[in-house]
């Protein structure tokens, strides 16, 4: 589950600039609140109810469990779908931050 390892990186790296933005394909706000609620996700969650066909989701590729790092100049420094690639995308976050 990637939930557990985004907090731990939020928590680690959030006061040396980190921003984790999370984007929701739920359909149902409701639904996605309860998860933001349930889960503990103290970072920023977007959601429009439009589920999968949401236009960020199409522009980028996104779906549930897509995860991006953006580097400081606004540009996607890395991308991966599922919880696997977290550790990876922590090094990643990690090692852009330290190089201001």
């Amino acid at each position: 589950m990637e939930v557990p390892l985004l907090k731990q990186l939020y928590e680690k790296c959030s006061r040396q600039g980190l921003v984790l933005i999370s984007v929701s394909i739920d359909e149902d706000l409701k639904v996605m609140q309860s998860v933001i609620t349930r889960r503990a996700m103290t970072w920023p969650q977007i959601g429009d109810g439009k589920g999968p066909g949401t236009e960020i989701a199409r522009l980028y590729g996104a779906g549930s469990g897509t995860h991006f790092v953006i580097d400081r100049e606004g540009k996607i420094a890395g991308m991966h779908r599922g919880s696997g690639g977290v550790p990876g995308m922590a090094r990643l976050a990690e090692r852009l931050l330290t190089n201001r």
